[in-house]
């Protein structure tokens, strides 16, 4: 059964307040205050303590329906566990910043609402309260659909329901060419704090097109050098639908990574910033965006992800077989031929020369 938790909260020891473990205190519905050890001093763990707790004690009850689980609750249930592994990882603490920012609009819209109340219909009805870009809208959806499946994986609902996503913008994807992606590390290499580990993730975004956090939680033991291999899926790392295939290095990288090597030889991450992984790289890389780009307008917007659509561009452009390059990026064909396969010298070309 649920337990009905009121006001709980992370407080030190009343009885040794100075050095004592970290206690977890709330209120239970006919039992009066409670309290629970943590069994630490160390304040971070007894956060992670704090969060897995309340998962487990503030959640659903278990098999629920979704008619009477509210909307907010999966919300909730999803966020502690993006904080918990953001907490384990501060690499992930970007991934844990977006979730947040996209549940707050998803609350407020369907505050009081259970889940079986999203439906296609409803899912439009929150398109047209928001108002948003179709990106921003994917994001906000897809942690409403997130958060589903992980509540009914984890047992607090009986099954899922569907959330439903705006289609894909048709047009363009906006991609460098080689003179945009020059001057953009000129502009990184012209801010001296940031300069060397942004220019670091420009080269590494470019060569391989690999996503954000896959680059920034990239440590030096998943770097063969002897096999020339870059193992973005290491053992124990949990599979996600983000696929990341095992990458042969590109020669020009493998140069810039030997020579980061070897000037930070005690460094854990690849791109650090004082001997420390780098949690994001959105404020850097906006800033020198805009000292590249004066005139970059929001629909052609050039954010972190463009270097994935820039590395797909050019290997389409360079006519390598679209099934090596799908595999190289960790990217269906499907998808690949979908946004890049018009950038490829045989695109139609038989048809174009029947005329």
């Amino acid at each position: 059964m649920r337990r009905s938790v009121i006001n709980p909260d992370l407080k030190r020891d009343r009885k040794n307040p100075k050095t004592g473990n970290w206690y977890i205190y709330w209120t239970e519905q006919g039992k009066g205050s409670r309290e629970r050890s943590t069994r630490t001093k160390d304040r971070q763990q007894a956060e992670i303590e704090f969060a897995e707790w309340l998962l487990e004690n503030n959640s659903p009850q278990q098999g629920t329906s979704p008619s009477h689980v509210l909307i907010t609750d999966v919300l909730s249930i999803y966020l502690k566990r993006l904080e918990r592994r953001s907490q384990l990882d501060k690499t992930k603490m970007s991934g844990y910043d977006r979730a947040r920012y996209a549940a707050k609009p998803l609350a407020s819209f369907w505050e009081g609402r259970f889940v079986d109340e999203i439906s296609e219909s409803s899912c439009e009805d929150f398109i047209i309260w928001r108002q948003r870009s179709n990106n921003t809208l994917l994001r906000d959806l897809g942690v409403l659909r997130s958060s589903v499946i992980h509540a009914a994986k984890n047992g607090y609902l009986t099954h899922p329901v569907e959330v439903f996503l705006p289609p894909d913008e048709e047009g363009r994807t906006r991609f460098l060419t080689f003179g945009e992606a020059k001057a953009l590390l000129k502009a990184v290499r012209n801010r001296p704090k940031s300069a060397e580990h942004l220019e670091l993730y420009l080269k590494i975004a470019l060569l391989t097109g690999k996503r954000k956090e896959a680059i920034l939680s990239l440590k030096w033991l998943d770097v063969d050098f002897n096999s020339d291999c870059i193992y973005w899926n290491p053992v124990g790392r949990r599979k996600t639908t983000k696929r990341r295939p095992t990458n042969k290095m590109p020669r020009r990288l493998k140069k810039y990574l030997l020579a980061r090597r070897e000037k930070y030889p005690d460094d854990e991450y690849v791109v650090t910033f004082q001997r420390k992984p780098i949690k994001d790289v959105r404020k850097g890389f906006a800033i020198a965006v805009k000292e590249a780009f004066p005139n970059n307008s929001e629909q052609e917007k050039v954010v972190p992800h463009t270097l994935r659509h820039t590395c797909a561009t050019w290997l389409m452009q360079k006519g390598i077989n679209p099934h090596i390059v799908a595999g190289f990026l960790g990217m269906s064909l499907e998808t690949l031929m979908k946004r890049y396969g018009h950038h490829h010298p045989d695109f139609e070309k038989e048809a174009a020369e029947a005329f």
